[in-house]
């Protein structure tokens, strides 16, 4: 159900479980946000190479990792584990 526009925390958890349900797979929301922590920080090794050798801007590494850290923060809320 929505409150507004935004969904109501049940309705993601509901979502959650028939998303993993469906595919078959046990996915909880403690291994997503396990995930997206692994690839924040391969990101910040991977664009510290690429911007010190030319083939990327800091300021395009800066803006690709703070997206992926406002979709970890995202997650976390939804899962209601702020850190």
């Amino acid at each position: 159900m929505l409150k507004g526009n935004i969904p109501l925390d049940s309705d993601f958890d509901s979502a959650n479980k028939k998303e993993t349900a469906m595919s078959g797979r046990n996915i909880t929301w403690d291994d997503k946000i396990a995930c997206l922590k692994r690839e924040i920080a391969m990101r910040e090794r991977v664009y510290a190479k690429r911007v010190d050798t030319g083939m990327m801007r800091q300021d395009k590494a800066d803006r690709e990792i703070s997206i992926m850290e406002a979709i970890l923060e995202d997650i976390q809320n939804l899962a209601g584990r702020k850190e």
